[in-house]
């Protein structure tokens, strides 16, 4: 079990910086695979659930977007929540969705363990 937190803590900030790194080359799939795999490890991470929500809007995936942001809004961790909320809330008016915002907010808390 300590080699695991070891290596866990050691690859996620390694997996973040690819994250990154790839997004600001406008590389959004690859981005949204390396914060893919920061959430393998921990999918209570709101900030990645965040980014990784960015990268497949930035990458024309909304509609996996939008699961994202609704994870990084339950997670309620100030000030990534909030940000989350505003793109999440752009999302579905962007895309005539806005009836749907409780459904996915819902159907976050039931994939994170929340309810």
């Amino acid at each position: 079990a300590d080699w695991n937190a070891f290596r866990v803590s050691m690859i996620n900030p390694c997996y973040g910086y690819m994250g990154n790194v790839a997004f600001r080359a406008k590389n959004f799939d690859q981005a949204a695979a390396m914060f893919g795999k920061i959430l393998e490890n921990n999918p209570k991470d709101a900030a990645t659930h965040f980014y990784l929500g960015m990268a497949l809007w930035f990458g024309k995936k909304a509609k996996e977007a939008a699961p994202e942001f609704a994870k990084a809004v339950v997670l309620n961790v100030s000030p990534v929540s909030e940000k989350a909320n505003e793109q999440l809330h752009k999302l579905l008016e962007g895309a005539g969705l806005a009836s749907k915002y409780d459904e996915y907010i819902a159907t976050a808390k039931t994939d994170l363990g929340l309810q």
